[in-house]
């Protein structure tokens, strides 16, 4: 199979800073690819840039009677399958790049945090936003339900603990319950009957468990 055009191309580009060697084993290597993956491959002084249909900026082609990512099928093809759990990284952080040498097989959190999204932003920040640090001690997990996704969230205690206070205290002013913030059992009353009745169970089962020397419930 004789080289595409592209890559023909490369060769008489003056800016490649590569040794000899190393362009001419990075054409044999291109050399042992599929023809419709080969046609649409372009080096570059670095990178071997996809020039076919991409979706958000990573390649794609039919290979096998299936649509894949171009830069996986470039791996597997010169390096070998990628175990199960594992997803490709970019290292050079172009997502148009099908080079081998530019790609690493890591875990899904690890490719995540390693990016420039959200998570990885979030992951990278030491101190909250009201400049609290993010230390052993201050720092929780809460449960979030986003639009896009839902999972665990760092928080920070302090803020966390200043918001409690600022909704008890919103509540006390309006008279309301403090827990769910509905009407009050009675006027002078703090909680509503189903949050006093919660209470109350909660004390019951303390007493028994320290009774039978029992592990309360929370």
């Amino acid at each position: 199979m004789k080289p595409t055009r592209p890559i023909q191309a490369s060769h008489a580009n003056a800016a490649d800073s590569r040794q000899p060697g190393e362009r001419r084993a990075g054409h044999l290597a291109l050399l042992c690819l599929p023809g419709r993956v080969l046609d649409k491959i372009q080096q570059t002084e670095s990178c071997w840039q996809w020039t076919g249909h991409t979706r958000g900026g990573y390649g794609l082609v039919r290979h096998e009677a299936r649509l894949k990512s171009a830069h996986r099928v470039v791996y597997e093809a010169l390096r070998g399958p990628i175990q199960d759990g594992l997803t490709l990284d970019h290292l050079c952080r172009n997502r148009g790049c099908v080079n081998p040498d530019h790609l690493e097989a890591v875990p899904h959190r690890i490719n995540v945090l390693r990016g420039i999204g959200p998570p990885a932003q979030h992951a990278r920040k030491t101190h909250c936003t009201r400049g609290h640090e993010f230390s052993s001690s201050n720092t929780t997990l809460l449960r979030r339900n986003h639009d896009s996704w839902s999972g665990l969230e760092r928080a920070c205690r302090i803020c966390a603990r200043a918001r409690v206070l600022l909704l008890i205290s919103g509540r006390r002013q309006k008279g309301l319950c403090e827990h769910c913030g509905q009407e009050p059992a009675k006027a002078d009353h703090q909680y509503c009957s189903a949050c006093l009745e919660k209470n109350r169970e909660r004390c019951r089962v303390r007493r028994q468990s320290l009774r039978t020397g029992t592990v309360a419930a929370p």
